[in-house]
């Protein structure tokens, strides 16, 4: 089994805090990762520190990148290819979890990883490192 691990994200903050309820974001934090040549992908997720509460929803997901030479000034993202990896608040997030969600198939050309809060009454604040294992079979 041939393939590869990508750092997608060293340690990184994202902070929600300033989203009002109700509102949501997407952050592209990795985009044009190229896996035509891999069968299997896997996001793995860990969480350095976390302070979620109220209704807040973080997701780290996978979503196909449409990129195209022909129009490099926008951007086409698919819906998230699998359930994502979810944080809440009403789920106990200690550091040093770590979270694994496994894609096998229909994987296309180009990938990329997206972090998403669904703002609801609370503050989200999470500092996360994500790699992206592709391999072939």
């Amino acid at each position: 089994m041939a393939g590869e691990v990508i750092r997608v994200c060293p340690p990184r903050v994202f902070d929600f805090s300033n989203i009002e309820a109700g509102g949501a974001q997407h952050i592209t934090v990795a985009e044009r990762i190229d896996v035509s040549q891999y069968a299997r992908a896997d996001l793995m997720v860990r969480v350095h520190e976390a302070q979620l509460t109220g209704t807040v929803v973080i997701t780290v997901q996978l979503v196909s990148d449409g990129y195209t030479t022909d129009d490099p000034a926008k951007t086409f993202f698919s819906q998230p290819l699998g359930a994502g990896i979810v944080f809440d608040a009403t789920d106990a997030v200690p550091p040093g979890t770590f979270e694994l969600e496994t894609l096998t198939g229909g994987l296309g050309s180009l990938m990329a990883v997206q972090v998403k809060v669904a703002q609801g009454a609370g503050d989200a604040m999470v500092r996360l490192s994500i790699d992206l294992a592709l391999k072939t079979t």
